[in-house]
């Protein structure tokens, strides 16, 4: 019995210190996209016209979990709005967008310390793919989205966001 134990306290010294090298990674790739973003819509190549405005948020909830809040005023003059609060893990979390009766959800993987890859679904069906990447001066966030239509055509475009 007391090798076992041994064995045991060995091996919990061992993981521990990994344990939380992992975590304070995951917060510092957080801490990087945990701010207010403005899109910039002369550095951006989007599919039509840009909005008017478009800002987007990020906040810090604890135990890995973030809340994104995207807002602004379309080309038209209409005010849209979105806003989830997930973990980087691959599950689905449930999306509200204004407007829309459809149920959204958002999936979010790590790419690295400073990029994400995530997927949009709306009922039940991927719609949105894309990724978002913090640059390395902390400075823009760039997103890509891909899409594809009900005809099955697919587009790309990319938005830049400079941090506020």
């Amino acid at each position: 019995m007391r090798p076992m134990i041994g064995l045991l306290v060995i091996t919990l010294v061992t993981l521990l210190p990994h344990v939380a090298e992992a975590q304070q990674v995951a917060q510092i790739r957080n801490q990087a996209k945990f701010s207010t973003w403005k899109l910039n819509p002369a550095r951006s190549n989007l599919n039509g016209p840009p909005p008017l405005t478009e800002t987007r948020v990020y906040e810090d909830r604890g135990n890995g979990v973030f809340l994104s809040t995207r807002s602004g005023v379309n080309a038209r003059g209409e005010s849209f709005f979105s806003q989830y609060a997930a973990q980087v893990d691959g599950k689905d979390y449930p999306r509200v967008v204004k407007g829309s009766g459809a149920v959204s959800s958002i999936a979010l993987v790590s790419i690295d310390g400073r990029s994400e890859a995530w997927t949009v679904k709306v009922d039940g069906e991927v719609t949105i793919t894309g990724t978002s990447v913090v640059s390395e001066d902390g400075l823009t966030l760039t997103t890509t989205v891909r899409r594809t239509d009900t005809d099955g055509q697919t587009s790309e475009s990319f938005s830049v966001y400079d941090k506020q």
